[in-house]
């Protein structure tokens, strides 16, 4: 059985707040498992996600001009490292 991650580990995990998840996750930009009335993220999943959203951001000209591609306050180019808590 694998563990899915819950909105507040993607948050802390992404560096934005749950409400941001849950925004992204309601728009679609996000990739997201509901089971019933939860909500939950494919570690795996999320890890290709942000590979290509990195890739997207390598891009973009100009890069660093223009805050699309930003995931709320965090640097897209700063490494993210997947934890299980």
């Amino acid at each position: 059985m694998r563990t899915l991650y819950d909105t507040k580990q993607v948050a802390r995990l992404l560096g934005v707040s749950e409400t941001k998840v849950r925004q992204m996750s309601a728009a679609g930009q996000i990739p997201r498992v509901k089971i019933g009335g939860s909500v939950r993220y494919d570690p795996d999943r999320l890890e290709e996600w942000l590979a290509k959203f990195k890739e997207e951001v390598k891009q973009q000209p100009g890069e660093g001009s223009s805050s699309k591609g930003r995931l709320g306050r965090r640097d897209p180019n700063r490494p993210v490292t997947f934890t299980l808590d």
